[in-house]
């Protein structure tokens, strides 16, 4: 086919730029995602997203704020601001880990989200952290606590879905279902529970570890 003949390319732009590389993210992860591949995708060269993006780390940036911009906020009316916060979290939490392992990336660990969409849920959890009555310092500090929460665990919980392998999974259970419970009493005691962090207590564990962090934050204040 002649250059006159082929089909016109979309006019590449910042958005588009984010919409290749969230493809990528989704089927490689992070490391799929570089300023050549995207532009492979786009069908140009890499010097052409210079000028929509300064480097890849703005772009992962601009990912970032893109998932996050499709966490749902819970409503005015969905009940008090603990479940609120606990639900905000929880939402953050299944949205990410559903983009490999972008959250281990997130903003939340290393820097203060600047995007309009991250933005949007700092200004939304810090609302809910008021409406508890907590200080300034400490609504600052309780949502870096629970952003750090949401990161890591959404982290973990691609990284399980990427690397699932029942053999390994099934090994791992008869070691400890095996321990010696003469050396290692607590493990043996346990060992049940502490190898069926699975999906079948996923969300149970999630709603376990958010409820726990709001109550010790409300503990440790004096709320």
């Amino acid at each position: 086919m002649s250059r006159r003949e082929r089909p016109a390319k979309p006019a590449l732009s910042q958005g588009a730029i984010v919409d290749a590389a969230l493809e990528l993210l989704d089927a490689e992860g992070l490391d799929g995602v570089s300023m050549r591949r995207v532009a492979q995708k786009l069908d140009t060269g890499a010097a052409s997203l210079y000028v929509y993006v300064r480097n890849r780390e703005e772009l992962i940036e601009l990912l970032w704020d893109r998932v996050a911009g499709d966490i749902v906020l819970p409503a005015p009316d969905s009940g008090d601001w603990r479940q609120r916060l606990s639900q905000l979290a929880l939402t953050s939490i299944e949205t990410l880990s559903r983009h490999r392992d972008l959250a281990s990336a997130s903003p939340m660990i290393t820097q203060s989200p600047l995007g309009p969409n991250s933005l949007r849920l700092s200004e939304a959890m810090l609302g809910l952290l008021a409406e508890g009555g907590l200080s300034r310092r400490t609504r600052v500090w309780a949502g870096d606590l629970i952003a750090l929460y949401i990161a890591s665990t959404a982290s973990e919980e691609a990284v399980r879905a990427t690397a699932k392998n029942p053999e390994q999974d099934d090994r791992t259970m008869q070691h400890f279902r095996a321990l010696d419970p003469q050396m290692y009493p607590h493990l043996h005691d346990v060992a049940e529970e502490f190898t069926t962090l699975g999906e079948e207590n996923r969300e149970e564990r999630r709603r376990w570890m958010v409820d726990t962090l709001i109550s010790g934050v409300l503990a440790a204040t004096g709320s």
